[in-house]
């Protein structure tokens, strides 16, 4: 596997064909920009260490049953799988400045070049085992949108990926309980530790409205992901949110 994380010459800002975000031209579009940054040991050790977290992610069987209930499909059945995958694809992981300081990570996919997964330079520094774990779910989130290989995106395609953070993250909070604890940084507070609190709320109202405000711009389903009702019912409150 290639982790390209040494050496690393910074780019001019440049703008990624990155799924998760708006393509330049859609309506409101703000297409996200971002300049790999060079790195240093702290860095590699970090995705090394990640990585290896990932390898051993298995799913809670009631998890995944309640995922498939609300209608989220785990594009992978499990981390090693996506660790895998990884290696097949060849897709590289670095660390970049995002013109959006709010992206976690994101997916850069190339035709040419390939795929590669960027995570936010904020986070370049933060080596404890809870941010190695909330690192190695933003890689298994954009594992899940590598797989696809294209730059097509859905309101259902990210619920399907959101998934993934959320059982990684249950898998680590009964491996290692307590491990998230006092951690309430951007990263946590509004990433790694939100989805599963809107996830496992029973009337998914939160959850809604969460993907609706980043993600109801995005079709529905697609041809690999199908629309779920709870995407049929995300893209509506969009469209009713607009229209106010």
């Amino acid at each position: 596997m290639r982790i390209n994380l040494l050496n690393i010459k910074s780019l001019q800002m440049q703008t990624f064909t990155a799924k998760k975000h708006r393509p330049d031209g859609a309506q409101g579009a703000n297409p996200v920009y971002a300049a790999v940054k060079a790195t240093d040991d702290v860095q590699i050790s970090t995705v090394k260490k990640a990585l290896e977290e990932l390898k051993e992610v298995e799913y809670l069987p009631n998890d995944l049953i309640y995922m498939h209930a609300i209608g989220a499909k785990p594009p992978f059945n499990n981390g090693l799988e996506a660790y895998n995958w990884l290696k097949e694809s060849g897709a590289e992981i670095l660390y970049a400045d995002f013109s959006n300081k709010n992206v976690h990570a994101c997916l850069n996919f190339d035709t040419q070049k390939g795929i590669t997964i960027l995570i936010n330079s904020n986070y370049k520094d933060d080596c404890s085992h809870a941010d190695i774990l909330a690192i190695s779910e933003a890689i298994f989130h954009e594992c899940g949108h590598g797989k696809d290989f294209d730059s097509e995106n859905s309101i259902q395609e990210e619920l399907d990926c959101l998934s993934l953070n959320v059982l990684a993250h249950k898998y680590y909070e009964r491996k290692y309980p307590n491990v998230f604890k006092n951690h309430d940084s951007f990263l946590f507070s509004q990433g790694v530790s939100l989805y599963p609190k809107l996830f496992f709320n029973f009337y998914k109202t939160a959850l809604k409205n969460r993907v609706a405000e980043k993600y109801g711009y995005l079709q529905s389903g697609d041809d690999k992901h199908k629309a779920s009702k709870i995407a049929m019912s995300i893209k509506q409150i969009y469209k009713n949110a607009t229209l106010i």
